[in-house]
C-alpha cells in the first residue's frame, strides 16, 4: 500500500482505543511520520542526561545560561512548532498534509499527532476542548532565529 494510501485510510480524528478514547488519552503512543534523511541527524540525547542529572545533584544554579550550555555541548538544539486543531476534517486535512511534506523531507525531520485535551493542557486559555496537536520537529538551532523561522515559514507554505 502506498505511503498517501495508509494516511488517507486512517484519520487521526477516527482513532479509538477499546474504551472509547484516543491513542494519546490512553497512554498509546501517537501516529508519527520520519523525513528520509531522519536518521543524518546527529545528537547525544543520553549524554545530556546523564549530564542534566549530575547538573541538579551539583547545586549549582540551573539558568537559561546552563541549559543553553548543555545543549550546544551535546548538540541537542533542535525543537518544534505546536499545532493546535480541533477534532474534524481540519486536522486530518493538516496531518495529511504534514505528514506527506515530512516524509518528502520539505519540513523537518519528523512530525507527529496526538489528542489533546484540557487536561492534558491545565493552564492554557486556549485549550477549551479536545482536540489534536500536531507537532513538527525541526531540525533547527533554537539559538538561530532565522533557522526556527524559516521552518515556521515552511510550514505556512505547505497550507498550514
Amino acid at each position: 500500500m502506498a505511503y498517501e494510501e495508509a494516511l488517507y485510510g486512517y484519520d487521526e480524528s477516527d482513532a479509538e482505543d477499546s474504551d472509547g478514547l484516543s491513542d494519546y488519552m490512553s497512554g498509546v503512543a501517537s501516529i508519527h511520520v520520519k523525513s528520509l534523511d531522519f536518521s543524518k541527524l546527529q545528537r547525544s540525547v543520553k549524554g545530556l542526561q546523564e549530564e542534566w542529572k549530575l547538573l541538579q545533584q551539583s547545586g549549582r544554579p540551573i539558568n537559561y545560561h546552563t541549559i543553553y550550555d548543555l545543549a550546544k555541548a551535546h548538540n541537542v538544539t533542535s525543537g518544534k512548532w505546536l499545532i493546535h486543531f480541533n477534532i474534524g476534517y481540519k486536522a486530518d486535512l493538516a496531518w495529511h498534509v504534514i505528514a506527506v511534506a515530512t516524509v518528502n523531507s520539505q519540513l523537518g525531520p519528523r512530525a507527529k499527532i496526538s489528542m489533546r485535551s484540557r487536561e492534558h493542557v491545565p493552564n492554557s486559555p486556549k485549550v477549551k476542548e479536545c482536540g489534536y496537536m500536531i507537532r513538527v520537529y525541526s531540525h533547527a538551532d533554537f539559538t538561530d532565529k532565522q533557522q526556527v523561522y524559516d521552518l515556521e515559514n515552511k510550514i505556512r507554505a505547505v497550507g498550514i
